[in-house]
């Protein structure tokens, strides 16, 4: 069973993907994420820089959302998302295979922040994504205050991904990457 942290996290992960707050993640939700990001990017939705998101959303989708669909219906639970995080938790650092396809995850979700491609997440990027997901503001600042490990101005890959595995599986409440989302609440 999760502890009370981790159940909190994923619950929230879980809150932030279901933009439509129907109580179901499905492949509609990550859509409107990428359309939303590039909205708020001023994105034409033809462009390359789009169809690059799209994908990029489709890919999590296909590797992190949809596998965590048990009764195979075409949408993901809450229910669902806990048992199948539950079990990753569980194998996390006895199975390499599941360290590396959450790497491969937090990798690709970097490289969505990283709207200018220069190998760090700004705040304002930042704040970008959030927005995307339906947070807000205040939300963005207290996550990128915190994910910003070394107070650079700037969210490193290695920051983010370390943050991403701390979100993910840490037990520790001070880890920095629980507040990925403003807050784990």
């Amino acid at each position: 069973m999760l502890s009370q942290l981790l159940q909190k996290k994923h619950t929230k992960n879980f809150k932030v993907y279901d933009l439509d707050g129907s109580g179901f993640v499905e492949l509609a939700d990550l859509e409107l994420c990428a359309s939303n990001l590039a909205q708020l990017r001023n994105q034409q939705s033809d462009s390359s820089e789009v169809l690059d998101l799209q994908a990029k959303y489709l890919a999590i989708w296909t590797n992190f959302w949809q596998p965590a669909d048990i009764n195979g219906d075409g949408k993901v639970s809450l229910e669902e998302y806990l048992k199948v995080a539950e079990n990753s938790i569980n194998n996390f650092w006895k199975i390499p295979r599941l360290q590396n396809a959450h790497t491969n995850k937090a990798n690709m979700i970097f490289d969505i922040l990283d709207a200018n491609n220069n190998g760090q997440i700004s705040q304002s990027e930042y704040e970008q994504f959030c927005l995307a997901v339906g947070l807000n503001e205040k939300d963005a600042e207290t996550a990128f205050i915190h994910l910003d490990n070394n107070a650079d101005g700037y969210i490193s890959r290695d920051e983010y991904v370390q943050a991403s595995q701390d979100f993910h599986v840490s037990e520790d409440v001070n880890a920095s990457g629980n507040w990925l989302y403003g807050s784990y609440e």
